[in-house]
């Protein structure tokens, strides 16, 4: 009764740890990495599915780890186990697809004394790009031998095979080689000691030495399992959409790193002031010469080009009209090279109209903005509205002989910034407009000037 109870507790707790996995995986899914280093039970063949929004797939593969050699002599040890291959590789996928991949389960100890085991293959494959990555394991460490496990190769990416098991043949077993591109994860030689066994991902097995309490033989240590890495990046959203050139965009997602650089482009055209304000929003800014088209993202994370974004034309500088404009008076028209959108006046301290062909009207005193507008993209420039100006003082006549100098002066409110005199020839029924030029000077001032005034102007 005692040892059915017993394996009943190690089935329920076997379970557990299954439970407890699965959900490190799936939380590990959510923030844009997978990695799963435990071997399925046979065949062994597992898969993944895209998440939504994900457009790219960085995958790595470890093959396992080989133990280490085993020892039957004194200062006899073991040679260490080699380190699992590795390889990595990025490709384009679509949420929904599936990624097909096996775990390398690592090589077990030999018994004590023996050579060690070789490690086990693991693999990845996406159908639609045409991705298969192969992660061979490491070799088995050699007992009481000064050569190594051999590092596992690998296939179909960028390729590093695992480093090779330490020599043995010594008082202390040999290290077990590191996993391709993995630093750190052999197993350690031991004296007098079975073999350390390796870490996660793809270390090889220590080497054993003979020895200790009883000079009995050793073992090497096991060898690490292999491992499955996916990285991603999802975005599921860039606004506002619309947008103008210069304008500020958010991009929200998951899984966005803050160290390392990030670029974001939009239809090929780069965007500038990016950052990455935390793990699920980058803001950037439209740059000059963006057209509509697909969003980039590039992050140390991965690649995502699954949104695009509309950018509205955007206007010149506003050109004609005028700086200021009186009540109750008009300015020539404003324009804008860019065609296709709207005037409108913004009120400050003083107010205006605007027709729809850009002629401002003056109505208040004070400062307003002359606003033109395409879709949400807009430019303005300032316009202020002065008083009319009125004559407070009339000229006066004047009498002079025949090409004698004179002047004309008047008087006016609201600090004109140009005049106008007119003369008439014809007691009043007709008005020319003067300008500088023969006896006429400072025909734009409050004082017209004459210089040698002649007899055919006296009436």
């Amino acid at each position: 009764m005692k040892l059915i109870m017993k394996s009943l507790f190690i089935i329920k707790e076997k379970i557990f740890y299954v439970l407890f996995l699965k959900f490190l995986l799936m939380s590990s899914l959510a923030f844009g990495q997978f990695n799963d280093n435990t071997p399925a039970p046979f065949p062994g063949i597992e898969t993944f599915t895209v998440p939504a929004n994900v457009t790219s797939v960085k995958a790595e593969v470890w093959g396992s780890g080989g133990s280490g050699g085993g020892s039957t002599a004194n200062n006899r040890s073991g040679s260490g186990g080699g380190g699992g291959g590795y390889t990595t590789r990025t490709f384009d996928v679509l949420a929904g697809q599936t990624i097909t991949y096996t775990v390398g389960a690592g090589a077990i100890a030999n018994l004590p004394g023996a050579n060690g085991n070789n490690g086990n293959l693991s693999n990845l494959t996406h159908a639609p790009s045409a991705t298969t990555l192969v992660g061979n394991g490491g070799g088995g460490g050699n007992r009481n031998s000064s050569t190594g496990g051999t590092g596992g190769t690998a296939t179909g990416g960028t390729n590093t095979s695992g480093a090779n098991g330490g020599p043995g043949n010594s008082g202390t077993g040999g290290n077990g080689g590191n996993g391709g591109n993995a630093p750190g994860t052999g197993g350690l030689g031991q004296n007098n000691n079975n073999g350390s066994p390796g870490i996660i991902p793809g270390g090889g097995g220590g080497g054993g030495e003979y020895g200790g309490s009883g000079f009995t033989d050793r073992a090497g240590g096991a060898g690490a399992n292999g491992q499955i890495t996916l990285t991603y990046i999802s975005v599921s959203n860039v606004s506002p959409s619309p947008v103008c050139v210069g304008s500020t965009i958010t991009i929200t997602g998951t899984n966005f790193t803050t160290t390392g650089t990030t670029t974001v482009s939009i239809n090929g055209t780069p965007c500038t002031s990016v950052t990455v304000v935390n793990s699920t929003n980058i803001t950037a800014v439209v740059g000059a010469g963006t057209t509509s088209g697909t969003v980039l993202v590039t992050n140390p994370n991965g690649t995502n080009n699954g949104r695009s974004l509309t950018i509205n034309a955007s206007p010149s500088a506003i050109g004609g009209g005028a700086s200021t404009v009186c009540t109750a008076s008009v300015t020539p028209a404003f324009t804008n090279a860019v065609g296709g959108g709207t005037w409108s006046i913004s009120n400050g301290t003083g107010s205006a109209t605007i027709s729809s062909g850009g002629i401002v009207t003056g109505v208040s005193v004070g400062s307003a903005t002359v606003v033109y507008t395409i879709g949400s993209c807009s430019v303005s420039t300032s316009i202020t509205v002065i008083a009319t100006p009125t004559i407070t003082t009339n000229p006066s006549n004047v009498s002079v002989n025949g090409g004698a100098n004179t002047s004309f002066t008047v008087a006016a409110s609201y600090t004109p910034n140009a005049y106008t005199w007119q003369v008439s020839t014809d007691a009043g029924a007709s008005w020319t407009t003067i300008s500088n030029g023969g006896v006429y000077s400072n025909a734009t001032t409050a004082t017209l000037n004459i210089t040698g005034a002649t007899l055919g102007m006296s009436g």
